[in-house]
């Protein structure tokens, strides 16, 4: 059974956060007072805390290498780096997916 089912075709929106409440630093702490207000989480189907374990640009083409664990779930992003400026090497991020 799979936890967040995507099948080929579907269109899905992914956004990557360093907070579930815009505006307000994360602590980076579980808080159960966050179920009682009005988060990131409230527009978004499946959310993942994780934190950026490595971080390079590739020579001769410029283009930026992000990896991220979400607990044993890894992702990688490649891309240009004024796409991913705001990602730093350690930083601890949401990943929010939506259908």
């Amino acid at each position: 059974m799979d936890i967040y089912p995507i099948e080929i075709g579907d269109k899905i929106r992914l956004a990557l956060h360093d907070t579930l409440i815009p505006g307000q630093v994360d602590s980076g702490r579980y808080d159960p007072k966050l179920e009682s207000k009005q988060t990131l989480m409230d527009e978004y189907d499946y959310v993942m805390y994780g934190k950026v374990f490595k971080y390079s640009i590739e020579k001769g083409t410029g283009k930026v290498r992000i990896y991220i664990s979400f607990g044993g779930l890894l992702m990688e992003l490649k891309g240009d780096p004024e796409y991913v400026k705001e990602i730093n090497p350690d930083s601890r991020l949401y990943l929010l997916i939506r259908k």
